[in-house]
């Protein structure tokens, strides 16, 4: 049998599937390969094993973190490459995003060659396998044209990919950036036509500028950063006129407005499949393939779909179904009384731990974090805080509970930093989006779409699972879940061939007593004026 060493990994053992998965993958001739993978089944080791065991000349694996990045650094012969902003510049005082070689190119440098940007680059490239983050490879290889004609692409988080693509070809543009250059930013609305010939007239005034060449020994730091903005906004203009089409939202969006696609169907070939001769796709929620498949433009009949169970003990991850009540816009002062009073049950159950609270949006948080009896154990933060809030939260020594409506994916927290999370608000799309409404109504095709209810129930669904997979990271590790919304009754029918053995095993539900009785002596008080003795 193949031996973990035989690929160059460094453990002893493969993990359970691990191997299987690899030769699995391996034997596969489809072009699109879709691996379910759950945190534990070691999916940086099937990325890596897989393209030795092939023998791959040019693999890249795609991630979304710089951290995700470097926990790949573990397996000798790999080397990361990452964006200019992570690395200083030689000769001046700034990084190598504000270098002068970012407008005249790097020859002239007399730390060319020294330049750790550059030497991180060129070992990437010669390396047989290189690691990324989307937001420097999407750019790298389709502007630089570097880390193309691929033997074997594999894209790590792969739930993420649609969405990394969106930012990739979507253009924004602010009132502030237009003026510096003498530009104001009009309000045509929806007016895709109007944007079109108004970006195409403004792009053309920047054109000469932005395209002129500079003598690199001249070049000052305020220069360099003047030249990167023209050119930058000159870009933005020239993509905007080239690339809206009239089915594209226009949102306005502060002192901002964004120009984006519905479906981003028509750029997962242009922009990331035609790279690779294969294609290794892997997340923990995959969930359902025709949907998955269908929003990057993967004809369905090139893709091949494998699951993988969790390796994690089954007592140490339970997931109970504990309903309070259904939360919704159409909630009751009494309602929220009652999801408060069930959180507030929860707390001092776990009243010496750590943990995270999903509450879908700010509304929720802020009724949690200001009327539950323990909000003085609850952390939360605004739209600008997360990252703040988050590293505040790991490094405290209390037993803090976090309360978010944006910590459901990319957020790592181990062992004692959460040992139990609470779903207050299942995490359905918001309906009053635009990009919602219209993506259930009209398809990755234009036509009527025919799936657009399954479609929401598939967001919901891989937004659940990746919720409660936040502080379950390790076979030692041990996290309880709740979910506390009523809806989750009816939505787990709703969507019972999405959810992933892993999540369906460890669920049950529970009847939260002390709530029934709590909710008896409310409507009591509510009838009778006056509180009764519960029966």
């Amino acid at each position: 049998m193949i031996k973990p060493s035989d690929l160059g990994l460094p453990f002893p053992e493969w993990r359970q599937y691990q191997l299987d998965a690899i030769i699995q993958v391996d034997n596969t001739q489809a072009k699109y390969i879709l691996l379910e993978a759950p945190t534990g089944c070691g999916k940086s080791g099937i990325a890596v094993g897989l393209a030795r065991l092939s023998g791959a000349d040019s693999t890249a694996v795609v991630c979304h973190t710089l951290q995700l990045q470097d926990q790949y650094l573990q397996i000798d012969g790999l080397h990361t490459v990452k964006g200019r902003n992570n690395f200083p510049c030689l000769i001046q005082d700034s990084t190598a995003g504000d270098a002068p070689c970012t407008i005249s190119g790097p020859m002239k440098c007399t730390k060319y060659h020294d330049c750790p940007y550059y030497v991180q680059l060129a070992r990437g490239l010669a390396a047989q396998v290189s690691v990324h983050n989307y937001a420097y490879w999407l750019p790298s290889a389709n502007y630089q044209k570097r880390f193309t004609d691929l033997n074997l692409l594999v894209l790590d988080e792969c739930h993420l990919l649609e969405d990394q693509l969106r930012k990739f070809v979507q253009v924004e543009l602010s009132s502030w950036s237009l003026k510096s250059v003498g530009l104001s930013l009009p309000d045509y609305g929806n007016d895709i036509g109007r944007w079109r010939v108004w970006a195409d007239e403004s792009a053309s005034m920047f054109r000469a500028e932005a395209n002129e060449a500079y003598d690199f020994d001249k070049l000052t730091k305020p220069q360099v950063v003047e030249i990167q903005r023209v050119r930058a906004i000159h870009d933005k203009l020239d993509t905007l006129s080239r690339r809206l089409e009239d089915d594209w939202l226009v949102e306005h969006i502060g002192q901002s407005h964004v120009f984006r696609p519905v479906w981003v169907t028509q750029f997962g070939h242009q922009y990331v499949f035609r790279h690779a001769e294969k294609i290794l796709m892997m997340s923990a929620t995959i969930l359902d393939a025709e949907h998955f498949c269908a929003g990057l433009g993967i004809p369905a009949k090139e893709a091949a779909f494998f699951r993988l169970p969790s390796t994690f003990p089954k007592r140490q991850r339970p997931i109970i179904f504990r309903p309070a009540t259904k939360v919704g816009q159409k909630s009751t002062t009494q309602d929220s009384q009652m999801l408060v009073n069930a959180v507030d049950r929860i707390l001092e159950a776990h009243s010496t731990e750590k943990g995270l609270i999903h509450t879908t949006n700010y509304n929720i948080a802020a009724l949690l974090t200001t009327t539950c009896r323990n909000k003085q154990r609850l952390v939360t933060h605004d739209t600008k805080g997360r990252g703040t809030a988050l590293d505040a939260f790991k490094q405290s020594n209390v037993p803090l509970v976090l309360v978010s409506p944006s910590m459901q994916t990319g957020v790592d927290l181990p062992y004692d930093l959460c040992r139990f999370i609470i779903v207050a608000k299942l995490p359905f799309p918001n309906k009053g989006d635009e990009q919602v409404k219209r993506r259930m109504s009209l398809g990755p095709d234009g036509l009527p779409n025919k799936r657009g209810q399954s479609w929401y129930m598939w967001q919901t669904a891989c937004t659940l699972v990746q919720s409660v997979g936040r502080g379950m990271r390790a076979p030692d590790d041990a996290c309880v879940s709740y979910i506390v919304d009523g809806h989750f009754r009816w939505f787990k029918q709703a969507v019972r061939g999405m959810l992933p053995s892993w999540f369906t095993e460890v669920l049950k539900e529970e009847v939260d007593t002390s709530g029934v009785v709590a909710q008896i002596r409310q409507m009591s008080i509510n009838m009778l004026g006056e509180e009764e003795e519960p029966f």
